[in-house]
């Protein structure tokens, strides 16, 4: 039974942060060992396997102890909560211990009660319902317009495909223009990066809005604008919104439905996450202060912002400029080194 932050195994408490760093550690001294032990092998010939392995075995005596205090096969790490039809799991096996190919899983109702829109926005009409078609057979639900029509819909999550926004090869994931719009939208667009990363596609950039040009809150002209997926939805509706624009590249229909899949599954993990506030991506206004930011940002330094957006001098960030908040990278919602899956519908797959 687990309680705050701790989990009983065998009648012992462990901490479940401490016990992920330490599962960290345990899985890199063991690839270590795994080298050290192929050169031993080759160094028998020569006398001197039995000196190095005696030296490996202390050396990896506690981090063995600590793995044997957990019971073989599959430990769940249900921190997110026990409403939740998903956890992590690490399975350790004697000395092979390694990470379960999918050790996160949604299930498919998480993402079928978000009220789910998809909508084409002057994307290839055979191209848009192949994929809805892949979408729909795996088992997703959700509602289908094309250029906007009835996307204003309070409470939903709406998804844009876009094939006008980008001129070359690749592609650009669009979060709002507005920096105090409601709703999950900076997550979301985090979410659709990694998931199309996660399928080897390139994605150039995550922008807060498309290439245009309007007069500024401070009389100036700012260089990015709303994209009209945000334009068509209310500033007072609690609804979260993204656009993927795809290039010139050819891409495979399904390996684009495995993507979403996978964005959609991370944004509702991290519906239960939410460990660093709702303020994830930024876009630079005139008068912004790195004061401002550090603190819309859960109190990062100035360097830590500058480093994660590949930036050097924070007197030199132009306006309009795309933040994304460094906590990001400590979120499983977002993380490379993490799969999230979603449990969809396979058996219509040959």
């Amino acid at each position: 039974m687990q309680k705050g932050n701790e989990l009983k195994i065998n009648s012992e408490s462990i901490n479940i942060d401490f016990f992920k760093k330490t599962t960290k550690f345990i899985l890199k001294r063991r690839e270590v060992r795994g080298l050290i032990i192929g050169m031993t092998g080759l160094l028998t010939a020569f006398g001197m396997a039995s000196s190095i392995s005696d030296s490996l075995n202390a050396r990896n005596e506690q981090s063995v102890a600590v793995a044997d205090e957990v019971e073989e096969g599959v430990l769940r790490d249900s921190n997110v909560g026990s409403d939740t039809h998903f956890g992590g799991e690490i399975a350790l096996v004697g000395l092979g211990a390694s990470t379960q190919a999918n050790p996160y899983e949604v299930n498919l109702d998480e993402v079928n009660s978000m009220n789910l829109i998809i909508n084409d926005n002057k994307f290839s009409s055979n191209l848009f319902n192949e994929i809805c078609e892949e979408l729909h057979d795996d088992g997703l639900s959700f509602t289908v317009v094309h250029d906007c029509e009835g996307i204003d819909v309070d409470e939903a999550v709406v998804i844009t495909l876009d094939q006008q926004y980008l001129s070359g090869p690749g592609m650009v994931i669009f979060a709002p223009n507005d920096n105090e719009r409601l709703g999950d939208s900076d997550a979301l667009a985090l979410a659709m990066e990694s998931g199309f990363k996660e399928n080897d596609f390139e994605v150039d950039a995550v922008n807060a809005g498309k290439i245009g040009y309007k007069e500024s809150k401070m009389g100036g002209f700012q260089s990015r604008i709303a994209t009209s997926t945000e334009n068509a939805i209310g500033t007072d509706k609690n609804t979260s919104f993204v656009t993927v624009a795809f290039g010139t590249n050819n891409f495979d229909v399904r390996n684009v439905a495995d993507s979403i899949e996978s964005a959609l599954a991370r944004y509702a993990y991290y519906q239960h996450e939410k460990a660093y506030g709702e303020d994830l991506i930024y876009r630079i206004e005139g008068g912004d202060m790195m004061g401002d930011l550090q603190k819309r940002f859960d109190g990062v330094s100035s360097r830590e912002i500058l480093d994660y957006n590949n930036l050097e001098n924070e007197n030199r960030i132009p306006m309009d400029q795309t933040l994304k908040n460094p906590n990001v990278e400590n979120m499983i919602a977002f993380s490379d080194n993490n799969l999230i899956s979603l449990n969809v519908n396979k058996t219509n797959r040959y």
